[in-house]
This record gives structure tokens, sequence and C-alpha cells, in this order.
């Protein structure tokens, strides 16, 4: 079966009245403006937002360069060898010192060798 023409549903339709199109229009302004001022606001809140993270990001690396000093001075500090040095006559009867210089720590530093002889020759004049 082939239908030709246009089927209607009985009633002609009438155009909407003027002021049903200016109410409609009048309804699309107003949410296009709603949407307007609503994206407005989380914009500037973005933009507060990021202000926000990148003062905590300033603050962060200022706080971590200050760490990172503190524990260089620490490590300085922790590997700064200490001695103890001895005097003593090297021959009894003579006038000759020998002095020696231990490493005494820190324990990281205990694998260094001093292979080194130092001679120091003191004397009194007659």
């Amino acid at each position: 079966m082939c239908l030709t023409g246009s089927v209607h549903s009985g009633a002609p339709k009438t155009p909407p009245s003027p002021s049903a199109v200016r109410l409609a229009l009048i309804l699309m302004v107003i949410a296009a403006l709603v949407v307007a001022i609503v994206s407005a606001g989380f914009s500037g809140w973005s933009v507060i937002y990021a202000r926000s993270s990148a003062r905590a990001a300033t603050g962060s690396a200022r706080s971590a360069a200050i760490t990172a000093g503190h524990d260089s001075d620490r490590r300085h500090a922790e590997l700064t060898p200490r001695f103890r040095i001895t005097v003593e006559p090297a021959n009894p009867g003579i006038e000759t010192l020998r002095m020696k210089i231990y490493l005494v720590g820190p324990a990281e530093l205990g694998r260094l060798v001093l292979q080194q002889q130092l001679v120091i020759v003191c004397g009194v004049a007659a």
C-alpha cells in the first residue's frame, strides 16, 4: 500500500502567537545569560585555585631547598675527619721526636689510607 500526500491529524496547525515567540526568545536569552555567569564564576574560581597552587609550589620548593642545604651541611659535618696526634721521643736519650697522626673518625673515612710520611726536624740552636 502506497500513500501519497500528507497525513493530517485532523486539526490544522496554527502559527504561534507573537507574544509566545517573544516569551520563548526571552527565556533562551535568560538561559544563555545564566550559563555565561556560571562559566565566568568557574573561570574566576579556576584562576584563584591556580594562583594558590602556584604559591604552594613556590613555598614547597623553598622548603625543599632549605632542607637540602641542611642535609648537605649535616653530611659535610659527618664526614669531617677527626685526628688524634701524639708526640713522643723517637729514641731514648735523643732529642728527636716522632709525631703520629691517627684518623679516629668518622667510620666512613676508615677506608682512606694515608701513605705519606712527613718528617719535621726541629732542633735547638746551641
